[in-house]
């Protein structure tokens, strides 16, 4: 994934934004100093207006593997697991990546800002240097030369953005039960259930099942195994 495509607020990414606050604090890119900067990168976050989903996205997950690092600087005792800790390492290293291409950047903007932004080879043997352009060279030709090149790179498809799944929440399915029986003397679980659910869907239904019976709010009945299981209010005693 790519992490500094981005512009906002000045900042062409979370890492662009990271490097920032850590060449302000004269810092090394190290995990002690990444370590350092997470707070002042959480505010930046803070204070981001107008940023899109995707965009947000990318920020988001730098902040979570900033905190992942304090949280191992300031607990010790915190273990980490191996993604974890692989996670925090290629951080790092696509910062110090990131630092090298952004120096470059900067003398590739120097050069276009000059006026010298042509650069021929030295003379040899004495010989002056000229150039003899061929006598059909002109700019439609320099350019067609130029997008014959171009449409011969491969191409880099941009990964499909993925949907994140809704899962009905405990409390969400507790409620759903409750409305449900309150309406019906007596249901199923089966019945209970939305139509296309998720097995996530059954498996939270079942545990709000299981804590309405524990607080003695319903009463089920099953007559054999692996049959519906009935579900009645219980009679206030």
């Amino acid at each position: 994934m790519t992490l500094h495509s981005v512009t906002v607020s000045g900042f062409e990414g979370p890492l662009d934004l990271l490097l920032e606050l850590i060449e302000q604090e004269k810092l090394d890119v190290t995990l002690v100093s990444l370590a350092h900067v997470t707070n002042q990168y959480l505010e930046r976050l803070r204070n981001i207006e107008k940023i899109s989903p995707e965009d947000l996205a990318q920020f988001l997950v730098v902040a979570a593997r900033l905190i992942l690092l304090k949280s191992k600087r300031l607990l010790p005792q915190f273990v980490l697991t191996p993604e974890e800790e692989e996670s925090i390492a290629s951080l790092e290293e696509q910062l110090r990546e990131y630092q090298k291409f952004r120096a470059k950047a900067r003398v590739l903007r120097d050069w276009w800002s000059s006026r010298a932004r042509l650069f021929a080879r030295t003379g040899t043997l004495g010989v002056a240097v000229a150039f003899y352009p061929p006598p059909a060279l002109n700019p439609p030709s320099l350019f067609g030369a130029i997008t014959n090149v171009v449409s011969g790179l491969p191409f880099l498809e941009p990964s499909r953005a993925e949907a994140i799944a809704h899962v009905i929440s405990l409390e969400e399915r507790i409620r759903g039960l409750q409305v449900r029986v309150s309406e019906a003397a007596v249901t199923s679980f089966h019945d209970a259930m939305v139509k296309g659910s998720s097995k996530a869907d059954v498996v939270v239904s079942f545990l709000a099942l299981l804590e309405l019976v524990k607080q003695r709010v319903l009463l089920v009945e099953q007559t054999t195994a692996f049959r519906d299981i009935l579900i009645r209010k219980r009679a206030p005693t």
